[in-house]
């Protein structure tokens, strides 16, 4: 497997996570996953670790088709203004807040929207 189909799979990944409601409670409100299971983390993974922006930059070294881009472009910008609304360095979030929040919902659907696209 070559390091760009790793980084996909990679966050891919992260977004099966963000459309699991189940997974969010569980690691995010009862800290039943691991240590590191939290809403930061993921977008931390996201546009930190698998840089997002620059696959999306690149998509086509990537495998991804101009339908995908789309999809997983729209997906980007609004989980980036949301993630950008909700951290910042000092201030710790509330995961019962976000899995309530009805703008994480679409989100979530979103998500769902970005792994059918990849057929996931």
């Amino acid at each position: 497997m070559s390091i760009e189909e790793e980084i996909l799979k990679g966050i891919l990944s992260v977004i099966e996570k963000i459309s699991n409601v189940p997974f969010q409670q569980k690691a995010w409100v009862e800290n039943k996953v691991h240590p590191y299971a939290f809403f930061e983390e993921s977008m931390h993974q996201l546009f930190d670790d698998y840089e997002l922006s620059n696959v999306l930059d690149n998509y086509e070294a990537y495998g991804i088709s101009k339908e995908q881009y789309k999809i997983l472009n729209k997906f980007y910008e609004v989980l980036d203004r949301y993630s950008d609304e909700k951290m910042s360095w000092l201030q710790t979030v509330d995961p019962k807040e976000i899995l309530a929040d009805p703008r994480w919902h679409e989100i979530q659907k979103m998500a769902k929207e970005v792994l059918k696209a990849f057929n996931l």
